[in-house]
């Protein structure tokens, strides 16, 4: 329960009930005028929250459900104080992922599985099953996109990450089920293609985003876990392959070795122990910057896409293949994030494909001239014809549709495993 005066509770919760989009910047600015106290926008927003919950506990349970609360926000504000310090001494000695994920592993309660669902129609004319695929990349969850500052072109905060991450989850479950008139859908494949959270590899993400990035990376791994339970549901099998991308580093300064040691390896963590419980959905998370996954018998090649700066496509992709094919390892497509845009290249075997990007335009994008929509994209597969469609998926549309997530995470973030 939160302790602030009756005057201030009431101003917080007349701001958030006059808008559905809250703009937190701006109510703490305004804090700051009416009540001469600077607080910082993610503690406002944190109060408002919470003050919210007090009056949905109060309004169904009384007081005496107000004082529940209280005593299991304390007993999880022992046990959580215990486990940060826990990843926050890790992370500050350079000690080994494989510590910080045993952690992870051992605090997390897992979500309940969902029961699964399938719906193939009777109508299916194809003998070959095809397999969907729908890469999901650069989230930067946590960075705040100022609407005001882009001339009202995008935002981005926490919750705008989350109703288009809910649209998202429908949108996928929609597309396949058209495609399901005419042939079997049975295994989805999202490839997580990196930079999950915003970081700190820049100073102007340091000052400007809504939290920290330990708090950030939990909360966005709660989400994206319900989004996978969701899409588990309506496919016999999800997998979930992964690598890392380069806002996920822990220091400024680029590094090669250990490169997969940052937040984007144990945000994949964290959201494979939330759904240990769901039996068909399957995590890869390796520490190498690339995967090569089978997608109906064809070689797709997964990484984040910044290895691919400083000279053309066809070359890179040359490279890549000189060094991996001697090994087996030779791809037909290839799938990246980290240029923020849709775009498809020719590489002889198949397509590279850049897959879009959750947060859409920001403000360095729009004063670089490289300006682009929210989108994302889903693909589909056949084991005779490999890539056969493309569909892509703005994700701007959901902004204003009231996602079904759990997004409810108190200061006591810890309460999230309880």
């Amino acid at each position: 329960m939160l302790i602030i005066e009756q005057e201030k509770r009431d101003w917080l919760l007349e701001q958030v009930n006059s808008t559905p989009h809250p703009n937190w910047t701006e109510i703490a600015r305004q804090y700051e005028e009416v009540f001469g106290e600077r607080r910082h926008r993610s503690t406002i927003r944190r109060w408002v929250l919470t003050l919210m919950r007090d009056e949905h506990i109060l309004e169904h349970y009384g007081e005496e459900g107000l004082l529940r609360d209280e005593v299991g926000t304390r007993r999880a504000k022992l046990e959580s104080a215990h486990f940060k310090k826990r990843v926050s001494d890790l992370v500050n000695k350079q000690l080994s992922h494989e510590n910080i994920v045993d952690v992870i592993k051992m605090s997390a309660q897992a979500l309940p599985p969902n029961e699964i669902r399938l719906r193939e129609t009777q109508k299916t004319t194809s003998e070959s099953p095809i397999v969907a695929v729908a890469p999901l990349t650069d989230l930067h969850i946590g960075e705040f996109v100022d609407t005001q500052q882009m001339g009202g072109l995008n935002a981005y905060d926490f919750e705008i990450f989350t109703n288009r991450l809910f649209g998202w989850t429908n949108q996928i479950i929609d597309l396949c089920s058209l495609r399901r008139s005419f042939v079997s859908v049975p295994i989805l494949k999202v490839p997580m293609l990196g930079d999950m959270v915003s970081g700190e590899i820049h100073e102007e993400l340091v000052r400007t985003n809504l939290d920290n990035v330990i708090m950030t990376m939990a909360r966005g791994a709660y989400m994206v876990s319900q989004s996978l339970m969701m899409l588990a549901s309506q496919f016999e099998e999800v997998h979930v392959d992964s690598v890392v991308g380069n806002h996920q580093r822990l220091r400024k300064e680029i590094y090669y070795k250990d490169k997969y040691v940052g937040w984007d390896y144990l945000f994949y963590q964290w959201v494979a122990a939330f759904c240990k419980n769901q039996p068909n959905i399957k995590f890869t998370i390796p520490k190498t910057f690339y995967q090569l996954i089978d997608v109906a018998g064809f070689n797709v090649l997964i990484h984040h896409g910044d290895a691919m700066r400083g000279s053309s496509m066809q070359q890179k992709v040359h490279s890549l293949r000189q060094a991996l094919q001697p090994q087996g390892k030779a791809f037909q497509y290839m799938f990246m994030g980290h240029y923020h845009h849709v775009e498809e290249h020719d590489i002889g075997t198949g397509t590279a494909l850049m897959c879009g990007c959750m947060k859409g335009t920001d403000e360095y994008a729009m004063l670089q001239g490289l300006a682009s929509r929210a989108t994302h994209v889903l693909t589909f597969f056949h084991p005779k014809y490999g890539l056969i469609s493309r569909d892509t998926i703005y994700l701007e549309n959901f902004d204003d549709e009231r996602h079904g997530f759990n997004d409810y995470v108190p200061e006591i973030w810890a309460e999230l495993i309880e």
